[in-house]
């Protein structure tokens, strides 16, 4: 996510130097911009962090341990589309 940020941020900074004015916003647009998905990873982190590691058996094996990685993967599959 930190270099999602940057590159984000980097490419509101241009837009602010080729827009006199949008200096003053800059950082309250960035915010805005990234929250929901901050907060979307920080939801599903708690969430699947939980589900993995509830139950007597719930990492008790390499193949419980492979399922999780895969079951994570595809949780957060959705982070692959562009910031």
């Amino acid at each position: 996510m930190a270099f999602e940020d940057a590159v984000v941020l980097s490419e509101m900074l241009g837009e602010a130097v080729d827009a006199p004015g949008r200096w003053d916003d800059v950082l309250d647009r960035f915010v805005a911009r990234r929250r929901p998905r901050v907060e979307w990873v920080r939801e599903q982190t708690h969430l699947r962090i939980a589900q993995a590691t509830t139950g007597p058996a719930a990492l008790a094996s390499a193949d419980a341990q492979a399922g999780v990685v895969t079951r994570f993967r595809a949780y957060y599959a959705p982070l692959i589309a562009p910031p």
